[in-house]
């Protein structure tokens, strides 16, 4: 019934904080992301305009090790993988246009989908302390973790759900770039 279509959730955008350190040229660190995309759909029903809200989030521990190929006192380029344990949420919230914001988001997995990962990625630290670009890879480890939408794709499309694959699995496989502030400690 909404005839403006909700865009794909294509990325999470979000914080990611990590406390390590590095010796010789090894490094390790622990870190903590957090990542949410909002959506919307509208359309008209009997003359009234109605909304669909949709926010997904995600919540994501992870444990990086790897090598540092430059000094890492002054700049650094650093190669590793990764092991990644997180969940994450699809929320939702229907109401006329006007009044969506009084609305409580209602949680639509109702599991809060725990996902694992492995990953690798390169980062490149501009100075010690100082910005960090580290673009990533994740990736599971077989389809025990691939999460079952069959339930919210009944909820956000209740007239065509029938159409689709059931179950209809998503891949938790992951890329995109992480830009923040690291300060390693050094033996």
């Amino acid at each position: 019934y909404l005839t403006e279509p909700m865009k794909k959730i294509n990325f999470l955008d979000g914080f990611t904080f990590t406390m390590g350190g590095v010796v010789d040229v090894v490094f390790v660190d622990f870190g903590y992301t957090a990542g949410i995309q909002r959506r919307f759909a509208e359309g008209p029903v009997s003359g009234t305009i109605m909304r669909r809200d949709l926010k997904v989030s995600s919540h994501l521990f992870d444990f990086n090790f790897g090598f540092c190929l430059a000094d890492p006192n002054k700049s650094g380029i650093y190669v590793g993988a990764s092991m990644n344990i997180g969940k994450f949420s699809i929320k939702t919230r229907v109401s006329e246009k006007e009044t969506i914001k009084s609305e409580n988001y209602v949680q639509i997995n109702p599991d809060d989908d725990l996902f694992f990962t492995l990953g690798v990625f390169m980062k490149f630290c501009i100075k010690n302390p100082g910005i960090y670009i580290q673009p990533y890879y994740q990736f599971p480890m077989s389809h025990i973790f691939d999460s079952d939408m069959t339930d919210v794709n009944e909820i956000l499309n209740p007239y065509t759900y029938e159409n689709d694959p059931s179950p209809l699995n998503i891949n938790n496989g992951t890329f995109g770039v992480k830009i923040g502030f690291s300060m390693l400690s050094k033996e």
